[in-house]
């Protein structure tokens, strides 16, 4: 048997070690930040929690402020009897200061309990991430009002015409999801535990699954973004609400390494997705510095014919480091402004070929043979695996992994109903055709 040369040896020994050290300082950037509060070592009736984090109430402490529950176990009070009206905010510091999240958990317990059986719960309350204001005390469980936010919301008052208490999920400020709930007022702490990645939101609630990767569409994270609970006791004002035992943690997002300018998006039917500045939809196609470089595209060039690498050249335009530039396919062949770039050409919509070819007019940087492409409904990479398939919704000029679905075989065909709707007041058959796509079903 062969002995291995002890310099072989330590050389393996090297590369490992620097595999490990890579592997681990890669897991440690990822890492975000956290946030972890029991409320013990605040003083009682105090609103300074000394964290970086701010509580106020429309009726100031008297409502809402650190409460002591049991020996050496204290809580914040958000919600108090006898004060009907008042809404709260406790604001939570920024976790992630100029960085975008990728994931998020959060876990706290939370208890709610009325005056008497019979008493009328208050409005509700709410978790929130996104741009919160700085001012305000939001509406309780209305949570926020963020542009690209996310409100998870709990709905405890009925306000009757079907509006029944629920746990509901706002996306920058619409409903994305509502599961009805018959809530339980007593002096139990539940424990609400939420994740959020761009699979979806999971939430959890006193053991429940109330969501599982539910999407949430128009919920963009961004750098800055905080959480915040908002709660209100109206119009009632005989319901007590306690937090306690609140974590947050956080995953920073990591750029996707290309190693240079890609393509990594294109619209082959953009119909109202992008206008450029003719007010016209036209074509785009989306390029990504997947770098921490600069570099500059003069002489880069766009074709959608194989073995023609100057169908189209990229004037001088520089890129930053991780940054987006979107060029309209319209034909119109604009190159004097960099920020509003226009190829000489369209794409088919049919199917075709597009590629991004670097200075030396030889080296291919990136190549797409697509087929069959849908009124907007976009065509790409998705995530660091650089997984291709259509993209909904279109994410031009900003990253694809806030595209809620990727399919590889494009959008699901239209099922045939044999009638059209109306007022029916007999039976009559209906029937429906399935889709002509091999597998296909329908649910």
């Amino acid at each position: 048997m062969m002995t291995p040369h002890p310099l072989s040896t330590l050389c393996r020994c090297a590369r490992l070690f620097a595999m490990f050290i890579a592997v681990v300082f890669a897991g440690a950037e990822a890492l975000g930040g956290s946030y972890s509060q029991n409320f013990n070592a605040a003083a009682v009736g105090t609103t300074s929690l000394g964290d970086g984090s701010t509580i106020s109430a429309s009726a100031g402490t008297i409502t809402t402020s650190v409460q002591q529950i049991a020996a050496g176990n204290n809580a914040l009070q958000m919600m108090a009897t006898g004060f009907g009206g008042n809404s709260a905010a406790y604001r939570l510091p920024d976790l992630d200061p100029t960085k975008p999240i990728q994931s998020f958990d959060a876990t706290f317990k939370v208890k709610m309990n009325k005056q008497s059986a019979g008493a009328v719960p208050g409005a509700g309350w709410s978790l929130n991430f996104g741009a919160v204001p700085t001012t305000g005390n939001g509406t309780g469980e209305g949570g926020f009002v963020m542009t690209g936010g996310l409100s998870i919301a709990w709905d405890i008052y009925n306000n009757g015409g079907g509006d029944v208490p629920s746990i509901e999920v706002f996306c920058a400020g619409v409903s994305v999801g509502n599961s009805p709930r018959t809530f339980t007022y007593d002096e139990t702490y539940r424990t609400v535990a939420i994740h959020w990645d761009f699979n979806g939101l999971d939430v959890t609630y006193d053991g429940v699954a109330i969501f599982t990767d539910l999407p949430t569409p128009g919920f963009v994270p961004l750098a800055g973004n905080k959480f915040a609970f908002t709660a209100r006791n109206e119009p009632s004002s005989t319901m007590d609400m306690f937090l306690d035992d609140v974590v947050m943690t956080t995953v920073i997002e990591q750029p996707v390494e290309t190693g240079g300018p890609v393509i990594s998006e294109f619209m082959a039917d953009n119909n109202s997705t992008l206008e450029d500045e003719d007010t016209d939809s036209s074509d785009w196609i989306e390029i990504y510095n997947g770098q921490n470089a600069t570099v500059n595209l003069a002489g880069w060039r766009l074709t959608k014919t194989v073995g023609n690498n100057s169908m189209w050249t990229f004037p001088s335009v520089s890129m930053g480091p991780y940054s987006y530039l979107v060029v309209y396919a319209s034909g119109k062949n604009r190159t004097s402004n960099p920020a509003l770039l226009h190829t000489n050409f369209t794409l088919p919509k049919s199917g075709g070929y597009l590629a991004l070819i670097k200075a030396d007019g030889v080296t291919i940087a990136t190549q797409f043979t697509y087929g069959q492409q849908y009124q907007d409904i976009s065509y790409g990479e998705k995530g660091a695996a650089r997984t291709l398939g259509y993209l909904q919704p279109a994410t031009p000029g900003t990253k694809t992994s806030l595209s809620t679905a990727q399919a590889p075989g494009g959008p699901a065909e239209d099922v045939v109903w044999s009638r059209v709707g109306g007022i029916i007041t007999a039976a009559v058959p209906v029937t429906i055709t399935a889709p002509l796509a091999a597998g296909a079903v329908v649910r």
